[in-house]
């Protein structure tokens, strides 16, 4: 699906999430003017199918933001706009 285009994720939290069931997480450092991505997940699933799709979702996202340069903003679990990121 990625065509070996995937970075991988910087860390892996495991974490209670309120709204949701996984989460990638994007950290800046304005003063270093680095960036680096979390996988964070919860501590447990329903089932092994709950947590394959999650970990592939938040995939999908760290690849949206670091192949594809494309910002999704979610609220609410609804899509609200992307933003194209290449210059």
């Amino acid at each position: 699906m990625f065509k070996n285009e995937l970075n991988p994720f910087n860390d892996v939290k495991i974490k209670r999430i309120v709204r949701g069931s996984g989460q990638c997480v994007e950290y800046i450092s304005y003063r270093k003017g680095t960036n680096f991505f979390v996988l964070e997940m919860m501590p447990k699933y329903k089932n092994k199918m709950e947590f394959l799709n999650t970990l592939s979702h938040e995939m999908v996202h760290l690849w949206q933001q670091t192949i594809k340069k494309i910002l999704v903003i979610i609220i609410n679990f609804f899509l609200v706009f992307e933003i194209n990121l290449k210059d």
